[in-house]
């Protein structure tokens, strides 16, 4: 007879802990795919974020949105909160970098 599930305590899922870990240490490669979009509109934001994220071959990727007013990462944010929540989106986590000028994301 065949078992199904899992064993006990040997989940696939990370813990947020793990995850966190996960995108401080990829925030430390210089070589990360980077999508700049500070000075952009609302809706160029919303297109070249969704396109670049869509097309991504790697595992993690750093999007800047600058200081400035606060808009463009308000709305990068925002999208990529939309994107993690949608099971078929490519967002499985993000954080702001330290710096709060940009953000490293974990793609699905």
């Amino acid at each position: 007879m065949k078992r199904i599930g899992t064993i006990k305590g040997t989940s696939q899922q990370k813990t947020p802990h793990e995850k966190e870990t996960e995108l401080l240490i990829a925030s430390l490669d210089d070589t990360l795919p980077l999508l700049d979009l500070h000075g952009q509109s609302s809706f160029a934001v919303a297109f070249e974020l969704e396109h670049f994220l869509y097309r991504s071959t790697q595992k993690f990727v750093r999007i800047i949105y600058g200081y400035g007013t606060g808009r463009v990462r308000s709305e990068v944010l925002r999208l990529l909160e939309e994107m993690q929540k949608n099971p078929k989106g490519p967002v499985e986590s993000f954080a702001p970098e330290l710096k709060d000028a940009s953000c490293i994301v974990k793609i699905r």
